[in-house]
């Protein structure tokens, strides 16, 4: 990612964008066009041109390309690590 966030201060629009690099720079490290993604993840190709603008994409879409990538568990285990920590500090039990 070309600018490192300061997460006190990100905004919704910084972690979009953020999120969007992260998706194009996987799709192109593994030489996939936006087409041939879209194909294989059965979404159309608007879709993930819309990902990587950083702009009205779903979370569904993201996952999928996460998932493709194989980089789902590691955001899975980011947000369970998130998770633990706000039960931790709260010492209360979300479900």
């Amino acid at each position: 990612m070309s600018e490192i966030l300061d997460f006190n201060k990100a905004n919704l629009k910084e972690v979009k964008n953020s999120l969007a690099e992260w998706c194009q720079a996987l799709r192109k490290e593994n030489n996939e066009t936006q087409i041939s993604l879209a194909q294989k993840l059965n979404v159309s190709h608007k879709t993930i041109y819309n990902l990587e603008k950083g702009s009205n994409f779903t979370i569904d879409t993201l996952l999928k390309v996460l998932q493709y990538f194989d980089r789902l568990d590691l955001f899975y285990r980011f947000l369970s690590d998130q998770i633990a920590q706000e039960k931790d500090k709260k010492d209360i039990s979300f479900y």
